[in-house]
């Protein structure tokens, strides 16, 4: 038997954070709608791996302005699954768990609406409905990338990987080397596999750190498809500015270091932008304070990406200090050099700017960015 359902404005196709976040648009518009999915809350987040640690920060997860308060810098699958509980809770979200879309078709009563049919997962039960409009959120990893050889199919071979223990003290390949080919490698040897990627390699993760490990496995694969592989440096900028973000403000402790931490994770001018965006449509206008934080984490950027290891700034003087393996072309850097009055560049890689002037932390900062490293960069 298949139950019709009164007319709808959306149909939002899968329950995981893009659904829920569609959802919650959705609600504040106004319109009617209604969210399907096949598993339960979040169900693709739910099959993560059990004692996944996600490599963003919680910010980066936060949808519909609910802040997502975790224990440590980095969230677990347990508290992702939590937060989002909780925004299901909190908006009191329509969401029909456990409903699986089988069919989406053109209304027949050519209004240019869609006919979505639906079946329980748990009873069998067939549903259908009419909606203005259709949103397809059905994200990606509930769909396994399959290599199309002999023998995938067998039993012994999953495309999922949940937990180490069935595993334990057993040979396991794992084909693959981006994230989660990572965190199953890392989660497998903590907890007693045996012979991980074919290899003898028991110990090693443990014996360089897990951060290290990833960055390898990352430069092999980069390697491995012919990509630049360029070095690690972190910049250290100390140009004595006052550049922190004002209680008035941001009245609430955690609130402004969490929004120091998306500040400093803001690596494009993109990112930077939205983080603007994120701080202008929840505490008001973005004063100077935040700007010059912004332009601070852009020069920052900068700076690392052309091999500078630090920026001094001593008086009206600027000391640059380049890295061994800068990237910085040397004809360019003469010709700042030779254009720029008072500028002195030495055998050791330093090079001494005159500031001419520039004192607040606004000055300061486009000085560098106009005078120093977007002429190094273009």
């Amino acid at each position: 038997m298949t139950r019709n359902i009164e007319p709808l404005d959306i149909i939002i196709i899968g329950g995981g954070p893009t659904g829920l976040a569609c959802a919650i648009e959705a609600q504040r518009a106004g319109f009617s709608y209604l969210t399907l999915e096949k598993g339960c809350v979040v169900n693709s987040l739910y099959n993560y791996p059990t004692q996944l640690v996600f490599f963003t920060t919680p910010e980066l997860l936060e949808i519909g302005d609910l802040p997502f308060v975790c224990e440590r810098e980095k969230p677990v699958r347990i508290e992702a699954l939590k937060y989002y509980r909780r925004v299901v809770d909190t908006y009191q979200l329509r969401v029909n768990q456990y409903e699986k879309v089988t069919r989406v078709s053109g209304s027949a009563n050519g209004d240019g609406g869609f006919l979505i049919e639906s079946e329980s997962t748990l009873t069998g039960e067939k549903r259908s409905y009419h909606a203005r409009k259709i949103i397809v959120a059905i994200g990606y990893f509930d769909y396994a990338n399959k290599l199309g050889v002999p023998g995938e199919e067998l039993s012994k071979v999953s495309h999922y990987y949940k937990d180490a223990h069935p595993f334990y003290d057993r040979e396991v390949a794992i084909i693959g080397g981006a994230n989660s080919a990572a965190i199953a490698a890392l989660d497998l040897e903590l907890r007693g596999a045996g012979n991980l990627l074919g290899g003898e390699q028991h110990g090693q993760i443990n014996a360089i750190g897990f951060d290290m490990y990833v960055r390898m496995l990352d430069e092999t694969v980069r390697e491995l498809k012919g990509e630049e592989i360029l070095p690690e440096i972190h910049s250290a900028l100390n140009l004595g500015l006052d550049i922190r973000i004002p209680t008035s403000y941001i009245s609430d402790e955690n609130q402004r270091l969490r929004a120091y931490r998306q500040i400093a994770n803001a690596n494009t001018a993109e990112d930077r932008e939205k983080v603007e965006r994120q701080l202008e449509d929840r505490y008001g206008p973005v004063p100077e304070e935040i700007k010059n934080l912004l332009a601070y984490s852009a020069l920052k950027t900068a700076s690392e990406r052309i091999g500078i290891e630090g920026i001094d700034r001593r008086g009206s003087v600027l000391t640059i200090k380049f890295h061994k393996e800068t990237r910085v072309d040397a004809q360019k850097l003469m010709t700042l050099v030779s254009s720029t009055y008072g500028a002195q560049f030495t055998p050791a890689g330093v090079l001494k700017v005159p500031m001419n002037g520039a004192q607040t932390a606004a000055e300061v900062l486009g000085f560098l960015r106009e005078r120093l490293l977007d002429p190094l960069s273009t």
